[in-house]
């Protein structure tokens, strides 16, 4: 939860973003409110649009959910977990996506009230920092395979035999 937080922190241009969208959206949801409560009173109605800003946002969400931004170090904690030709396969746990992206949603939440309303953007169908990935697999291979073969291709198959969508692939150094 902190990373993410701490991620989404160090990004100014995300994170002024994300606290303009949810003041936005909270704006939106008052002005609806007070039409429903107050139908009878003319009330002048803002015309906001917070759709390019919620496809930033979402944007940086996804490829905060592709690890994308994380410190290699907190993903291999120490090199000997990946030693000198070799190949490690890992699952990124689910609850753990969850917390890092209600980490980095959790910029401009100081009182109940805002908590509330992040609950019910993150239980919303649409929400920006909504975890689109059921399963997300990989491997890290470490070897001079990786310099001696630039181009080298990876498929992945899952245990029916059908090739999997491959979401990310980076060299992460020589």
């Amino acid at each position: 939860w902190e990373l993410g937080r701490l991620l989404a922190l160090q990004n100014k241009q995300f994170s002024t973003n994300l606290y303009l969208w949810k003041r936005m959206h909270a704006q939106l949801q008052q002005q609806a409110e007070q039409q429903l409560l107050y139908n009878h009173l003319p009330i002048q109605l803002q015309s906001v649009d917070p759709g390019e800003t919620f496809t930033a946002i979402t944007a940086w969400f996804t490829n905060l959910s592709l690890l994308q931004g994380i410190p290699f170090n907190y993903l291999v904690s120490d090199e000997r977990m990946l030693p000198r030709e070799s190949i490690r396969f890992f699952q990124v746990d689910h609850l753990w996506m969850d917390c890092l992206l209600d980490g980095a949603f959790s910029i401009g939440r100081v009182s109940a009230t805002a908590l509330a309303q992040d609950q019910a953007h993150t239980n919303a169908a649409k929400s920006p920092a909504a975890n689109s990935l059921d399963r997300v697999t990989g491997f890290l291979l470490r070897s001079d395979v990786v310099s001696g073969w630039p181009g080298l291709q990876v498929n992945g198959y899952d245990s029916s035999g059908n090739e999997l969508t491959l979401l990310r692939l980076d060299r992460l150094s020589a």
